[in-house]
């Protein structure tokens, strides 16, 4: 079960993009205004060990 510490929030900014990569917990809140974009991507490389 994910039991996250205090919420970070982060910027945003017009324009502003976030990266991260996919094993971190992370979460977004409800659109309450507006529209939201997301564009997922995938990265070959070695496996995380």
């Amino acid at each position: 079960m994910y039991d996250p510490p205090a919420h970070a929030a982060v910027p945003s900014e017009l324009g502003c993009a976030i990266a991260f990569p996919a094993y971190v917990p992370h979460e977004v809140a409800p659109v309450t205004r507006g529209v939201r974009h997301a564009l997922t991507a995938w990265a070959v490389g070695p496996p995380f060990t």
